[in-house]
């Protein structure tokens, strides 16, 4: 607080120039002054300010021209030739001074004017004047002006061209997503240690701005704000900080997850305060403050008496910090608070406040305060004593701070979305939604996830390409390709997808491209790649499209090898799926995924161990832990050949349409009918007794392996009426194995929608394979019951297509993390591959059932569950 003085910056020279100093001026006044050596001899700081300043009043191309059109002016050939000589020694010493001012702002690079358009265009015109007039000291004039004209334009294109070397070195067909980008994981680090960090961030920030930006950013478009590094890197921090806390506290559905939440980030403020950080104080609790977050009155109201007390005291603390500029000064010299950052948000509003000095006098005449301009300096001197004094520690939690900086985070405006979605006005939790966010789409927010509710189709393709919505909505895409063929013809959706490279210049390169125009033909890219993996057969059936896309593939000009190499490859394929089609008809891939499976299976395990296998072994004491391995690694390499066009459009009906998801449901089946005719093909009832206890141990492996398929597949067969019927083996069974098969049972309840199931899978850890069956239930349910448009015909029931791909994402996280380090036995896994050979049909097992255990009343034959056989 030491560094702090009055507001009036100390002058060089005496009190009473300060007396003298230009206030309010119209611009061309000031403008004279400027040129004028004899006032700025008089007041030394006035062009050094009014250079710094100028941009608040005047554009940077209209100042130059008036200085230019000053520098032009001859003196009147009327006058008489004594006074002419005179105007003439004036207009030369005022060219001097001219002549000082571009060259002192022209060996600055023009850096404060890099984002003005019209700058170019101007200082050409300007050169072109000073060599029309021949003579040498204009022509060094034009020749410096041309000179720094070029080192800026270079500047230029070093920034655009360090902008493109990753993409040009990296260019590919499947760009970075943005919904890939690793979400912070905070859950892990102590509330101390995240204090600790982000005052640290914040302090690393600071001292890095330099004094320049912080005025510049009062004139700088927003579209512009990148030129400023250093003042771009703090603001958005600022901001991500302030999204990033709403963020945390908003997409918590559970009430005591909110409380928690708001509680930790309460603690977090306190611990920065205790550092002296007000900065960073203020940024969390402008965001535990703003209206979204304050309307939880439920959340706030189950927060501990403790922690509301701390809230109410940081609220008051903050508001110390949240006043008028002078007053601010005042309170940091008064109080002597030893803080390591102030809060810079009552710094940058007095700029941004002494900024507005214009005033308007009368109907044309501009006036401006250029006294109160000027203090805009004094406060850009607080900022560098504040920055001198600032000493940052070394970061040693790396992770943490990446996780600071790149947190994912909802946008601003369906903040109030995901709020009435925590607490409606009753306080629960309920579904949000809201058509006001894009004209024709309606949007919705429930169990704690945004998505496309309503939509008309021309709108929903536009939202193809819209990042927010893909970092809201990371299924939108998905779902509107894979369904598209249900609302929109596949030329037009083609139309849309090419735009951007149909009117491309063939003589474009990719180096003087923009860094978002290049980036979107790589999204573009990637959804068509995504598109024909899902609707590869139906397009290349299309006619209309295919004739589209070769008239494509013909007109367009491609930047890269690679974009030429991705777009004729799909030719090429398109062109040999239609000779195909034409020759041999559609191709029977059931058998292809058969070798496929098995060829995978042998050759990914690890410890493969080819001993022969018996069927006597099948009674040993490691046979379920045996056979459980070699069932759970052929049932992943099922489940991870599914591909995703096989989930819609009812798909996994038709066995030619879907037929690795057929051949996983003939797999359940298949062993469920092995259950039942093992324990059949025993006459021996000591045997029989051991044969299923035996099946019960393996389903118990395989329930204890996630793998909750098979095991449904042996409970279903154990279930069966011709086994469940066997009374007299089924008391033979020991307690310890009955007690297993009775919580087997209890996991397959089909009551309350298989609830004891569901909680089985939640909390369950991958490897995992789920049972097949509740996912073609739910498809058809949501594809039954939710038509594909509403009644009025023209607007798409998009709910339904999200609900689809959550469905679908859910099997693909089982997908993708399988099983590993398994013992498996040659021989078991050929004969576990081929037990279809060894089913027994419908009508032996009941002939067999009945053979060995005869029907004693027929009342007792109705008690028992039927076999879940999967359709």
């Amino acid at each position: 607080s030491q560094g702090f003085i009055p507001a009036g910056r100390q002058r060089v020279g005496m009190n009473t120039r300060e007396l003298h100093q230009v206030t309010t001026s119209t611009i061309e006044a000031m403008i004279e002054l400027l040129i004028s050596e004899a006032y700025t001899s008089f007041d030394t700081l006035y062009e050094e300010d009014f250079m710094a300043l100028y941009r608040t009043f005047i554009t940077p191309t209209n100042l130059i021209r008036k200085l230019v059109e000053v520098y032009m002016e001859e003196p009147l050939q009327t006058l008489p030739l004594e006074e002419r000589a005179r105007c003439a020694l004036q207009l030369n010493e005022t060219r001097k001074r001219l002549k000082q001012i571009i060259i002192q702002w022209a060996q600055q690079e023009f850096k404060d004017i890099q984002e003005d358009p019209k700058l170019v265009p101007c200082l050409l015109s300007i050169i072109s004047s000073l060599r029309l007039h021949g003579d040498a000291e204009r022509s060094q004039l034009a020749a410096l002006v041309a000179h720094f004209l070029n080192r800026r334009q270079a500047n230029e294109e070093s920034f655009k061209s360090k902008q493109h070397h990753e993409l040009k070195l990296d260019y590919s067909l499947l760009p970075t997503n943005v919904r890939d980008k690793p979400k912070g994981d905070f859950s892990v680090w102590a509330d101390e240690e995240i204090a600790q960090e982000l005052s640290n961030l914040y302090l690393s920030l600071f001292i890095k701005i330099e004094l320049e930006e912080l005025l510049e950013a009062v004139w700088t478009p927003p579209e512009k704000v990148e030129y400023l590094v250093n003042y771009n890197k703090w603001s958005t921090q600022n901001r991500h900080t302030h999204a990033w806390i709403m963020s945390d506290i908003l997409v918590r559905q559970n009430l005591e997850d909110r409380c928690k939440a708001v509680s930790r980030y309460i603690k977090i403020a306190k611990r920065v305060s205790y550092f002296g950080n007000m900065h960073v104080t203020c940024v969390i609790m402008e965001a535990l403050l703003a209206p979204e977050i304050q309307r939880l009155r439920r959340t706030f109201n189950s927060l501990s008496r403790k922690t509301s007390e701390g809230f109410a005291k940081l609220k008051d603390q903050v508001a110390q910090h949240h006043v008028r500029y002078a007053d601010y000064l005042m309170y940091l010299v008064e109080s002597k608070v030893d803080l390591s950052l102030p809060y810079i948000g009552v710094f940058t509003n007095e700029i941004t406040d002494l900024a507005n000095c214009k005033q308007e006098v009368g109907d044309d005449l501009l006036v401006v305060d250029f006294a109160r301009l000027r203090r805009v300096l004094d406060v850009m001197n607080e900022i560098r004593v504040l920055q001198h004094n600032v000493v940052v520690p070394q970061s040693k939690r790396t992770q943490l701070r990446y996780s600071l900086v790149s947190a994912n985070v909802l946008p601003m405006k369906v903040m109030s979305l995901f709020s009435q979605h925590c607490e409606s006005e009753e306080g629960l939790p309920s579904e949000a939604i809201t058509n006001t966010l894009d004209e024709g789409i309606t949007y919705g927010v429930n169990k704690g996830q945004f998505f496309v509710k309503y939509g008309q189709p021309l709108k929903l393709l536009s939202k193809l390409n819209d990042l927010w919505l893909q970092r809201l909505d990371p299924n939108f895409v998905d779902a509107y390709l894979l369904n598209c063929s249900l609302f929109i013809p596949a030329t037009e959706l083609f139309t849309y997808l090419t735009a951007e490279f149909r009117k491309l210049d063939p003589d474009a390169e990719l180096s003087k491209m923009s860094t978002e125009a290049v980036l979107q033909r790589a999204r573009m890219i990637d959804m068509v790649r995504q598109w024909f993996s899902f609707e590869f057969e139906y397009l290349a059936k299309d006619e209309s499209f295919v004739e589209a896309y070769m008239e494509f593939c013909k007109n367009t000009t491609f930047l890269t090898t690679d974009e030429a190499h991705f777009w004729l490859m799909l030719r090429d394929h398109l062109r040999t799926n239609r000779r195909r089609g034409d020759r041999h008809g559609p191709v029977d891939r059931r058998d292809h995924v058969t070798h496929q499976l098995k060829m995978r299976m042998l050759s990914e395990s690890a410890d493969f161990q080819s001993a022969r296998w018996t069927k006597d072994q099948f009674y040993n004491e490691n046979f379920p832990r045996d056979a459980a391995h070699i069932l759970s690694a052929i049932d992943h390499t099922y489940l991870r050949a599914i591909k995703v066009q096989e989930l819609v459009k009812k798909a996994y009906m038709d066995p030619q349409r879907s037929p690795n998801f057929a051949a996983m449901t003939k797999r359940f089946n298949v062993v469920s009918c092995w259950v039942a005719s093992w324990i059949l093909n025993e006459p021996d009832p000591t045997r029989r007794v051991l044969a299923l206890s035996q099946f019960i141990k393996l389903a118990w492996e395989l329930k204890c392996m996630n793998n909750f398929h098979s095991a449904h597949a042996i409970v279903g067969g154990l279930n069966h009426y011709p086994i469940a019927r066997l009374k007299l083996t089924w008391a033979q069974v020991i307690p310890k194995t009955q007690h297993k098969w009775q919580l087997l049972e209890g996991l397959y309840d089909s009551s309350r929608n298989f609830r004891n199931y569901h909680e089985a899978l939640a909390n369950a850890k991958p490897p995992i394979v789920p049972f097949l069956g509740k996912y073609s239930q739910n498809l058809f349910k949501i594809e039954d019951s939710n038509p594909v448009f509403l009644e009025d015909c023209k607007t798409i029931n998009f709910e339904r297509f999200e609900m689809l791909m959550y469905q679908i994402r859910d099997l693909q996280t089982y997908q993708r993390v399988g099983y590993s380090g398994l013992e498996l036995h040659e021989s078991l896994c050929h004969y576990l591959l081929s037990v279809a050979s060894e089913n027994l049909l419908e009508e032996t097992l009941n002939d067999l059932s009945f053979k060995l255990e005869p029907r004693s009343t027929p009342a007792t034959d109705t008690a028992f569950l039927l076999h879940p056989i999967l359709s």
